[in-house]
Parts: structure tokens; C-alpha cells; sequence
């Protein structure tokens, strides 16, 4: 981060390698038959993007937009994680690097999975979003399975909607709230969605 502005062109040498390998990557996955490439690298923390959103247009769009269109081309998805808050940089992130998934919508970090299917579920697909960091962790089943219900009531009508937790199923999740999760998911999320309670 500190290169962004001390030394732009190492970071430009790195951007310029991390699209080459990616491009790599992505011709070897097509060849393997896979159908959707996931990023897994976080860009944002719970109080927001990691860098200057100045930063992100001059150094992460352009290039990682390039890996996305060679994934298109490939005829291939892309889905991007990332926890934490992208709002700063919510166009250039929804509409204009061309991801067709976004996964780890982060409640914690003030992420509103309503406000984003709302606005942009007709390009993307959101994958999300029981809160890992609370109800899963820390809650009964019960508030489990209410928490799923409403993720799905919310979010799940009209597609483009993976149900998940808000980022991982990490160690500290009690096995009977993910098992009361996936319970709640087969009930519920059946379509065509008719949750009324």
C-alpha cells in the first residue's frame, strides 16, 4: 500500500504480473472444464476498502478487469469475494469490473444484502448472508433458522440468490446451527418463495 504512493510503477509491475498469472490460470481452468472462477482475495476491511478508492480505479479495476472479460471469454463466471465494506467503491465493484457474483455480503462491516439485491440483483448474483460473526456463531438454532428465513424471504425471490453465511463456516460455528441452517434452507427455499411468517 505504501508502493501506491511511493512507488507506483513496482505496483504497476505487480498488477501487471498478477494479470498474467491469472490469465494463466484462467486458460488452464477452461481447459479443465470448470464453469465459475472465484477470487478469494479480500479487498475491504469492517471500515471499508483497504486502499483509497482513488487507488482502486488507478490499480485494482483496470487490471482485475481484465481478468474478468478473459473470463468471459472463456465463457466462464466470475465471482468475487471480498468481507468487509466495498460501498466507497460500490459502481466501479457492482457494475463496472463485470463480476457476475459477489460473495460475503459482511452484515458486520455494515454490508446491507437488501440494498444490494435491491439495486443491483439484476446484474449479479449475491451469495449470503446468515451473519457467521453472531447468529451462527453465538445464537440458538432457533434464531438460526429465522435468520435464514428471513435472508430467503428478502433475498431469494426472483433468483440470483446463493444462500450461504455471511462469509465462512469457520470452527467457532456450532454444528447444530449449520445443520439448522441447511434444514431451514431446504424448507424454505424451495421455489417459487412463499414465507409469510
Amino acid at each position: 500500500m505504501e508502493c501506491m504512493v511511493l512507488r507506483p510503477d513496482l505496483v504497476e509491475r505487480y498488477m501487471d504480473y498478477r494479470v498474467r498469472k491469472g490469465l494463466l490460470f484462467i486458460e488452464k481452468y477452461a481447459q479443465m472444464g470448470v464453469d465459475c472462477i472465484f477470487d478469494g482475495e479480500d479487498w475491504a476491511g469492517v471500515n471499508g476498502i483497504l486502499f483509497s478508492p482513488k487507488h482502486f480505479k488507478k490499480y485494482f479495476q483496470p487490471h482485475f478487469k481484465q481478468i474478468i472479460d478473459a473470463t468471459h471469454e472463456k465463457n466462464l463466471l466470475y465471482m468475487k469475494h471480498t468481507d468487509g465494506n466495498i460501498m466507497k467503491v460500490e459502481k466501479e465493484f457492482f457494475k463496472e469490473l463485470g463480476i457476475d457474483a459477489y460473495q460475503s455480503v459482511d452484515p458486520e462491516a455494515g454490508m446491507n444484502i437488501n440494498y444490494i439485491k435491491k439495486k443491483y440483483g439484476d446484474k449479479i448474483t449475491i451469495m449470503g448472508n446468515v451473519d457467521c460473526a453472531k447468529v451462527l456463531h453465538f445464537g440458538t438454532p432457533d434464531e438460526v433458522v429465522e435468520e435464514t428465513k428471513n435472508i430467503i424471504k428478502n433475498i431469494s425471490p426472483g433468483g440470483g440468490h446463493i444462500l450461504s453465511s455471511s462469509n465462512t463456516i469457520h470452527s467457532g460455528i456450532p454444528t447444530e446451527n449449520f445443520l439448522a441452517m441447511l434444514k431451514a434452507a431446504r424448507v424454505y427455499g424451495k421455489y417459487p418463495i412463499d414465507i409469510t411468517i
